[in-house]
């Protein structure tokens, strides 16, 4: 059976014997290379090879792939000897040409000398090659020399490769930050001696890129990635590049900076919400991200990620919007900026969210209702997704929360941390680290701004999600992490409300800016490594959770941050004697309308629960 190439980002190459192979791949190699070109130093007989290729199969009958490397080879040579070996895939090295390789029945790895001219040498193996080998352009590899990594990092921008030339545990997170390939390939420098390889160092290589890996492809753990149309692909490529080099430029840092604070009014405060404590039984602490201009958190991402497109030249912006803020911070934004603003939006949301509407539009923003699917949050990110598809070089599309493709979850969490960074100094300040981090979670990006404020402090950290009517009865709600399982949606893997054909279920919230099927990749990660615990709150909760804080502590919530107030009113006898820090996300005077209509419930709920006069 012809086993694909997907998933190998790391190999180990040059190995001689089985020893050798199993500690590669006990340490995480996802490939091996046999080389059987016999002026090497590192060449095995086909028969040694076998054997090799036995004991790897045994020990990972499914994932490590044994990839033979040959020199000159012609097809039909290849072919007998990958299969006299039980090689999985082929690496061609020399002067063979890529029509000769067309329907090979193993995947096919390519080497390629980088140098100037090498871009066209690629694009010609592309359609043959499932990967590229980049090395130094002496001889036919395991020179041991260095790349450059300008010429690289261009190459992997056209072609799925695999870094080689030198690298070694020192050095291999460095080159990788710098080229971002697919994946790396060491020989020379994890030996012992020539042929003989240094176990000690093969497990230090594999720990070393694994983790750099993962940060330059948006990996959070198993999730993140970026699942994009191949059109968006340079763009997103071009998007990610200017996002790490202007986050550390001094300039535009000083002007996001000023931004936040003279526009946005940053840093907003750290609140002892005395009278709501005495009801919890535990201290609580407002990060009062509500009062910042616009009356969310969402400036903050909407601000950084206008400025990085003004500073790319593009013309106009897309957004999405659930519950508005977004796309009232977006428009905010491009107002302050001057680019043209288009904001699409559910026609439910739209509806349950007139003022937030008219506030966009009295902001010059165009709003774009969406009729289709279930007319809400999904949907809209869907229309704003298919308008960046269809003009990708004059338009940025400024999703709103930390998910999608690679880089949007890592940019935005890069520019809303800006909240657990403030919250922390202001715990600090205040007496001391808290017990506990609290956020609602939609997407994702106000918990992911919180949290990573305390992500290396013995701080708990709980993100409350949209229980809806009650997930634990199968009822409608939001609530990814009760009944969710792992999935792609919109450019990314992490959990969503799915059935079991893969088809997205419909979701439901009081607070249109929750009920979105899926969750950011890095909430997706923290929960995984039991870093961060999820939680839910019922429409109900949340509303008891408005009454109480507005009734307590003359502050009328986002119906979202509700959530956590209301998740925090359920669990008081679990907070008793706590020190904790809620972040308040948004204010609630766009859903007043909806309260209005909520009016009856809010006063049976406080008739029953007897917590306020």
């Amino acid at each position: 059976m012809k086993r694909s190439l997907r998933g190998v980002t790391i190999k180990v190459c040059g190995l001689t014997d089985p020893d050798e192979a199993l500690a590669a791949v006990k340490a995480g190699a996802d490939a091996i290379g046999l080389v059987l070109h016999p002026t090497s130093p590192r060449a095995v007989m086909p028969a040694q090879a076998r054997r090799v290729s036995d004991v790897v199969h045994a020990m990972s009958p499914s994932r490590v792939r044994v990839v033979a490397v040959v020199v000159d080879a012609e097809p039909r040579a290849a072919r007998e000897l990958a299969a006299q070996i039980g090689a999985d895939a082929i690496q061609l090295c020399g002067d063979q040409q890529p029509e000769d390789w067309v329907g090979f029945p193993l995947p096919i790895l390519r080497r390629i000398g980088v140098e100037p001219s090498a871009e066209a040498e690629l694009l010609a193996w592309r359609p043959v090659a499932a990967l590229m080998v980049l090395d130094h352009p002496s001889g036919p590899g395991g020179s041991g020399r260095p790349v450059d990594h300008a010429i690289a990092s261009r190459l992997c921008q056209r072609a799925p490769c695999l870094l080689a030339g030198g690298l070694g545990p020192d050095d291999v997170a460095a080159a990788i930050a710098r080229v971002r390939p697919r994946g790396v390939d060491a020989s020379s420098k994890l030996e012992a001696e020539p042929g003989r390889k240094h176990l000690g160092r093969v497990t230090a290589f594999i720990g070393a890129a694994r983790p750099a890996l993962a940060r330059a492809h948006g990996r959070f753990g198993a999730f993140g990635g970026c699942f994009a149309p191949e059109t968006l692909v340079p763009i997103l490529t071009e998007l990610d590049a200017a996002w790490r080099q202007l986050r550390e430029d001094s300039v535009f840092r000083a002007e996001l900076d000023q931004l936040l604070g003279d526009f946005a009014g940053r840093p907003t405060p750290l609140w002892p919400a005395r009278r709501l404590s005495e009801v919890l039984g535990c201290e609580v602490l407002l990060k009062r991200e509500d009062l910042l201009h616009t009356g969310a958190h969402k400036l903050n991402n909407t601000l950084g990620q206008v400025l990085l497109a003004k500073r790319l030249g593009k013309r106009r912006i897309l957004a999405e919007t659930g519950a508005g803020q977004h796309g009232v911070a977006t428009a905010t934004a491009c107002a302050q900026l001057g680019l043209e603003c288009v904001v699409s939006m559910g026609a439910v949301d739209a509806a349950r969210q007139r003022a937030n509407v008219l506030r966009m539009q009295l902001l010059g923003a165009r709003v774009e209702v969406v009729h289709a699917g279930q007319r809400t949050l999904k949907d809209a990110v869907n229309a704003a997704m298919r308008a960046w598809i269809a003009d990708p070089l004059g338009s940025h599309y400024v999703l709103g929360s930390a998910l999608g493709p690679h880089p949007f979850p890592s940019m935005v969490a890069d520019l809303q941390q800006v909240i657990g960074e403030e919250a922390r100094a202001q715990s600090l300040a205040a007496g001391g680290l808290p017990d506990l981090a609290v956020a609602c979670v939609g997407g994702g990006s106000n918990a992911i701004g919180l949290f990573r404020g305390f992500l290396t402090d013995d701080v708990e950290l709980v993100g409350v999600e949209a229980g809806g009517t009650g997930p634990e009865q199968g009822a409608e709600h939001a609530a990814r992490f009760a009944s969710g399982a792992p999935g792609i949606l919109h450019g990314c893997h992490t959990f969503l409300l799915q059935d079991d054909d893969g088809q997205v279920l419909p979701t439901h919230s009081i607070s249109a800016g929750l009920d979105y099927p899926a969750v950011g990749p890095e909430h997706a990660a923290l929960r995984a490594s039991g870093r961060a615990r999820y939680t839910w709150a019922t429409d109900e909760d949340a509303l008891a959770g408005f009454d109480l804080l507005a009734r307590r502590e003359g502050i009328l919530p986002a119906l979202e941050s509700s959530h956590a107030l209301g998740w925090m009113l359920r669990a008081r006898d679990e907070l008793r004697g706590r020190r904790v820090v809620v972040n308040l996300s948004g204010r609630g005077d766009k859903d007043l309308d909806l309260l209005q209509d909520r009016h009856g419930e809010l006063e049976r709920l406080r008739e029953r629960s007897g917590a306020l006069p």
